[in-house]
């Protein structure tokens, strides 16, 4: 099972720039908030695709480049017969996406992570799709997807979002 699982996720982040990536450029001016919502709107289904898939997912990222391309990001080979800590691969996504945005080729950024969380005004923990964004204007939060796998489809509960000092983007 680990063993599809990495293939999926590397299969993902190998093809889905090719495949997700906006084909034309766009004539809507950038700004963090259509940045961010073209990201969520590409990485989502990515991570609803493996949660039908495997009923859970390893951390990956996602960052924009020109033209509101978003590209994906592995953390991990999947040649490493042992399942990485899901830290480590988070940090090793971090580590490149801040490459990424010194060299000026990413204008925003995504680390999507599968975790379990207790929602504000709950008291019980629950799956949920956590997705840490970094903008260059100086956002940085994690905006928190509560999900259900019922059947054949991810159903999304209400999402909550919290601050987030990652900062992929400029002075740590």
């Amino acid at each position: 099972m680990f063993k599809s699982m990495i293939y999926a996720l590397a299969a993902w982040c190998l093809f889905a720039p090719m495949t997700i990536a906006d084909t034309e450029p766009t004539t809507v001016t950038s700004t963090s908030e259509t940045d961010i919502q073209t990201m969520l709107n590409k990485l989502l289904p990515i991570a609803e695709d493996l949660l039908l898939a495997h009923g859970e997912f390893f951390p990956f990222g996602g960052a924009m480049k020109e033209a509101q391309e978003v590209v994906t990001l592995s953390g991990i080979d999947g040649l490493n017969e042992d399942q990485p800590a899901a830290q480590d691969v988070i940090d090793l996504l971090d580590i490149n996406l801040r490459i990424g945005a010194e060299n000026k080729q990413y204008f925003a950024t995504a680390v999507l992570s599968n975790v379990f969380v207790v929602p504000p005004g709950q008291s019980e923990s629950i799956p949920a799709i956590a997705v840490a964004l970094d903008h260059h204007t100086g956002l940085s939060m994690t905006l928190v997807f509560p999900y259900v796998v019922n059947g054949g489809t991810v159903e999304m509960g209400d999402m909550f979002a919290k601050a987030n000092d990652r900062k992929i983007f400029g002075e740590r």
